[in-house]
């Protein structure tokens, strides 16, 4: 049970890790977008930090809350990713990906400095809407089959699926 729980854990930390870099550099500014990706590896080496020095503080502990109280404690993050989540403004990339171009130019506009001008965001999303067509151009006719067809393929996917 305890291996089922840590891949379940492990496995929703992997999304939320990879989600909040990603996002984190959809959103960002160029200038701030290497700050704020590494402010995620950061907050992985301050919990472990944290979770270390919970587990060396109830190790001596003989009751039940030894393992209890470090197991419960990393719970306790939910709470301040979830009120961040609320406030945290939709990607302008997700948004014109799914052709909600007017959402994603009112969200480009809580972005940019000082809400930025009407060009200034035509041409953002102008450009977006650019690169998303050569992206689906470019993924026509590939399927999933696409990552292990081929000897070459197979050995990347093997690798990464590894990593």
């Amino acid at each position: 049970m305890l291996m089922a729980s840590e891949i379940i854990c492990g496995l929703s930390w992997g999304v939320f890790q990879t989600l909040s870099t990603t996002y984190a550099a959809e959103v960002m500014p160029m200038a701030l977008r290497a700050y704020l990706t590494a402010n995620v590896n950061l907050c992985w080496l301050i919990g472990q930090v944290i979770g270390l020095s919970v587990l060396r503080g109830t190790l001596h502990w003989n009751n039940s809350w030894s393992y209890r109280l470090p197991f419960g404690l990393q719970w306790m993050w939910g709470v301040p990713i979830l009120i961040g989540t609320l406030f945290a403004p939709e990607s302008p990339w997700w948004l014109v990906r799914r052709e909600r171009v007017d959402d994603a130019k009112h969200s480009l506009g809580r972005l940019l400095t000082k809400g930025g001008t009407s060009g200034q965001k035509d041409e953002i999303i102008a450009l977006m809407q650019h690169t998303d067509a050569l992206e689906k151009e470019l993924s026509v006719g590939t399927t999933w089959w696409d990552l292990v067809k081929l000897p070459a393929d197979r050995y990347r996917t093997e690798i990464v699926v590894g990593v």
